[in-house]
């Protein structure tokens, strides 16, 4: 099962799929490509939460690792 995605992911999945797409999606076109690894069309709940981790790091410099899912 996908891991469990940020907050904002839940926010732009407007149709409750699991993923969002590029109508969906609220940035620029950049970031919405940047954050689709696998150029699919579609973020997916890992692919938010990798993006949400190296943006968390930009941020405050240090490293972070994604939060696990509950089991």
């Amino acid at each position: 099962p996908d891991p469990t995605p940020p907050d904002w992911f839940g926010s732009m999945d407007r149709n409750t799929d699991r993923r969002v797409t590029r109508a969906e999606f609220v940035g620029t076109d950049e970031a919405f490509r940047a954050i689709d690894a696998d150029l699919d069309g579609a973020i997916t709940p890992a692919e938010a939460r990798t993006a949400d981790a190296w943006f968390r790091q930009q941020i405050t410099g240090e490293p972070v690792t994604p939060r696990a899912s509950p089991a």
